[in-house]
């Protein structure tokens, strides 16, 4: 999928004033990111495989939530659900609110990576989250917000000023590009605000903990040649870019 050309030299409002309006739709729940302008170098099929696999799994679980209750987190010594427990979402707006963002943030991350890659660093990412979750929250949890977090912790190190597209639903709809980290560091805050309101301060700890090893995991990546780099990407350190393409 080729980035069109015209829509990567669009100018974002000024940053400060980018960052406030995008924060506050995000707090009214009216602001839906849907498409990332980093270019799609190849068919992110690995991440298509996770999202029907959620997909399936949280329909499951909706409809006979105790026949997939050994998939769940259930203490830090349950192996079936430290394996498993992100296939299956909390609700309805967590399992969209998630699909969303690994379709936005995944397909882009994956199309860098080799499919075996990406699956590989998709279950580090939950594996950690979920034994962190065991000894933060004492109760039985689900779902793959650690793992998709530490998708965006890479997004944001590898695409930070590569613009995503985003629909803000106030008055009337309209779309508008900002730079990722923008996007990114509102929807921090946004979590934070919603963890603590809502779940507490553990679950947001264990939010993280995953976006900060994917940030550290695509600093890794970069300097290998794990990570595919095009002219067109502008990561969070540029030398790193530079030295890969000479």
């Amino acid at each position: 999928m080729a980035q069109d050309q015209s829509e990567s030299d669009q100018q974002p409002p000024p940053l400060q004033f980018a960052f406030t309006l995008f924060l506050i739709e995000t707090q009214s729940g009216m602001i839906i990111p849907f498409r990332s302008m980093a270019l799609i170098s190849r068919e992110p099929r690995s991440n298509y495989i996770l999202i029907l696999l959620i997909l399936l799994f949280s329909i499951l679980g909706f409809a006979d939530d105790q026949a997939l209750h050994w998939m769940r987190l259930d203490g830090p010594f349950w192996a079936p659900g430290l394996l498993l427990y992100w296939l299956i979402q909390p609700g309805i707006f967590a399992l969209i609110g998630n699909i969303l963002f690994l379709w936005v943030f995944g397909n882009a991350i994956c199309s860098r990576l080799s499919d075996t890659t990406y699956v590989g660093l998709f279950l580090v990412f939950a594996a950690l989250g979920g034994i962190i979750m065991t000894f933060a929250s004492p109760q039985e949890s689900s779902g793959a917000a650690t793992a998709i977090n530490g998708v965006v912790g890479m997004y944001a190190f590898s695409f930070p000023r590569n613009k995503i597209r985003i629909a803000m639903l106030f008055l009337r709809i309209r779309t508008i590009d900002l730079p990722g980290l923008v996007v990114i560091l509102g929807w921090l805050l946004y979590d934070g605000m919603a963890c603590f309101l809502v779940y507490g301060a553990g679950v947001y700890l264990v939010h993280l903990a995953g976006f900060t090893l994917g940030f550290g995991v695509a600093a890794i990546v970069h300097r290998g040649a794990f990570f595919r780099i095009e002219p067109t990407d502008r990561p969070f350190f540029s030398r790193i870019a530079s030295q890969r393409h000479r």
